[in-house]
């Protein structure tokens, strides 16, 4: 793996905004794990860009209700550590993350 960072694009708002409205309804509704993996995959399709910017809309607004914010990390976390090329559990204990730049980011 290279150590020079990996530029991002500024994500597809649309995009980002069609995730975050399908995940809190997805929330309401409260689906069984089987009909939440087509909205987990269409998380995973989307661009690495996308998934930061949904997750980094979704996180904080859930920071205050325990319960969503586990409810997101369940079904999401896993394809955001992705992004970082850092695989979750216990496997990515000590592996050191992709360098992410964003397009907001100076070098």
């Amino acid at each position: 793996m290279s150590d020079e960072p990996i530029r991002l694009p500024p994500p597809d708002p649309i995009a980002v905004q069609a995730l975050v409205d399908a995940f809190e309804q997805a929330y309401l509704d409260r689906p069984t794990d089987d009909q939440m993996r087509p909205l987990v995959r269409s998380f995973w399709d989307a661009s690495w860009e996308v998934r930061l910017a949904a997750w980094s809309i979704l996180t904080p607004r859930y920071a205050d209700n325990l319960d969503k914010l586990e409810w997101v990390h369940r079904f999401l976390a896993e394809a955001v550590l992705d992004v970082f090329g850092v695989p979750i559990g216990e496997a990515g204990i000590g592996v050191v993350p992709r360098k992410i730049l964003l397009h907001t980011d100076k070098v």
